[in-house]
């Protein structure tokens, strides 16, 4: 199997409506919020305070 055919009936990101395209970055807004760890970008730098009583 091609790659050409492994991907043909999946659509491009131009073929999703805005309706869609809002959805998906909503979602993805969603799980960035709910997750335990920090994302940083590349050169960011954040100070932040560790309760050695919270962790397990």
């Amino acid at each position: 199997m091609s790659k050409a055919n492994k991907y043909e009936n999946q659509p491009d990101k131009a073929d999703l409506s805005d309706k869609a395209r809002e959805n998906l970055r909503k979602n993805a807004e969603s799980r960035q919020n709910d997750s335990r760890f920090m994302k940083l970008q590349p050169g960011e730098k954040k100070n932040v305070q560790i309760n050695p009583d919270g962790i397990l």
